[in-house]
């Protein structure tokens, strides 16, 4: 019943804010048959929007080692925060989350999705940094975490393709929406 209402209510939202074709004042609704096709993809579409709002509204907050809170973040304290705000239960480091959810390819991951890389001994293949995949699938890669490097401290955004330093150090995307 729950999963009902909950289906229901994301349905009326979509559609209040479905797109409208304003050349011929038609409205373009969703329907209800469409959201039966794959209730799970609009849930799923709906929590990865919730989740990078509210890391969005994170940004700037400090860099801090071994922190997870409001405060200051590490980069996984960052991403444990953000998700366990939004229901999800993540281990608290990042080697740990790399052995969470489902490995994509990074040609699909997706909004809501962790991206992991080498941490900063460039020596080791251990998984030491993760981010959250904030861009829709088949846009630029962009993710945002917590970063220890001294020019871009702090809770940012990057862009994957436009770095010289996380496309060497990557090692994985996982799903665990």
């Amino acid at each position: 019943m729950k999963k009902a209402v909950l289906l229901f209510s994301i349905l009326f939202l979509v559609n209040l804010f479905a797109e409208r074709d304003t050349s011929a004042h038609v409205f373009n609704p969703i329907t209800f048959s469409d959201t039966l096709k794959c209730p799970d993809t609009v849930f799923v579409s709906a929590k990865a929007d919730s989740i990078v709002t509210f890391a969005k509204t994170l940004l700037g907050t400090p860099y801090k080692y071994g922190s997870c809170s409001p405060k200051a973040f590490d980069c996984s304290g960052f991403v444990y925060y953000v998700m366990k705000h939004n229901g999800i239960e993540l281990p608290r480091s990042s080697y740990e989350m790399g052995k969470c959810g489902k490995e994509i390819a990074l040609k699909d991951c997706r909004k809501g999705d962790l991206i992991l890389f080498k941490g900063t001994n460039a020596n080791s293949k251990r998984i030491g940094h993760v981010g959250l995949v904030i861009s829709e699938h088949g846009q630029p890669l962009e993710f945002i975490h917590s970063s220890s490097n001294k020019k871009k401290w702090g809770v940012i955004t990057s862009c994957f393709a436009d770095s010289d330093y996380y496309p060497k150090r990557f090692v994985k995307v996982v799903r665990v929406l």
